[in-house]
């Protein structure tokens, strides 16, 4: 459904209400990047939160709004679910918990230990407590299409947008990686040009990702993005949301080519066989 909220940064929309914005976001891009037919597809595509999803929404409530995670957050006890008395009382718990999200309480112990690490790390914990916005909801309209969209970011600072991302792995290779994997330079440039359109940022604000890992030593690593990359996002998110103005304009939500194209090898799979046969 179109929203009812004015374009701005919002402080007091449910995460659902959020969703239910008529508004392209990131996530949208990524899929209509991939071509305008998955992202019809995912439309109308049931939503099922996985585990996964679940320990990464608990971690963002445990880490940034601690005291809101014993509303938020259910820690479900273990239950012998191979007898009917474990599977009943699981099942009791699940609907006392509705509207909760739900962790093991090994998942417990590991997001006390997440949010312990980043409040002791001195540059996290002082952009979290610098923060002027947590999990606010913002709704701009993209100059140029003059499509509606909307982005949450996790943190809004004084001259910074912060998100927060668990991982395996918080080194700096292992994170670089991630970046390029999930098209996370896209995030950046799509939300901090949502918040200096808006004028809720100033110009040449920066993107800060705070990456912890779930498992010990629960590392703790702060990045940025370079200018150059972060144009590389811009000019990806610019693409994909010109495809999608198309694509809502023309009413044709295509596939992939209807051609016959050349596919290569990754260029490491290539280098990797090259460096076999001697081929330069």
């Amino acid at each position: 459904m179109q929203s009812t909220h004015q374009l701005g940064v919002h402080r007091d929309v449910p995460f659902s209400d959020y969703l239910r914005w008529d508004a392209v976001s990131k996530h949208d891009l990524d899929l209509i990047a991939r071509s305008p037919a998955h992202f019809q597809a995912a439309k109308t595509a049931p939503v099922e939160t996985t585990p996964a999803m679940a320990f990464g929404t608990a971690a963002h409530t445990w880490i940034l709004e601690p005291k809101k995670a014993p509303m938020e957050v259910a820690v479900m006890p273990k239950y012998d679910r191979r007898t009917k008395a474990g599977k009943e009382a699981a099942a009791e718990f699940e609907a006392m918990s509705f509207g909760k999200t739900i962790v093991t309480e090994d998942d417990a112990r590991h997001l006390a230990a997440m949010s312990a690490a980043v409040n002791s790390h001195k540059i996290a914990s002082r952009l979290i407590d610098d923060a002027t916005a947590i999990e606010a909801s913002v709704l701009w309209q993209h100059e140029r299409t003059g499509e509606l969209a909307r982005c949450r970011p996790d943190i809004i600072g004084p001259d910074y947008v912060v998100d927060l991302k668990t991982t395996f792995d918080a080194s700096k290779e292992a994170f670089a990686k991630t970046v390029h994997k999930y098209r996370y330079q896209v995030q950046a440039a799509f939300y901090i040009d949502a918040c200096t359109s808006l004028k809720a940022l100033p110009p040449e604000s920066a993107f800060i990702f705070i990456a912890v890992e779930k498992k010990p030593p629960y590392g703790v690593a702060v990045y940025t993005l370079t200018k150059e990359d972060l144009e590389r996002g811009r000019f990806q998110y610019e693409r994909d949301i010109t495809r999608y103005h198309h694509c809502r304009e023309t009413g044709h939500w295509f596939g992939y080519a209807d051609s016959i194209n050349y596919i290569e090898l990754p260029s490491y799979a290539r280098n990797q066989i090259d460096e076999i046969t001697g081929n330069e």
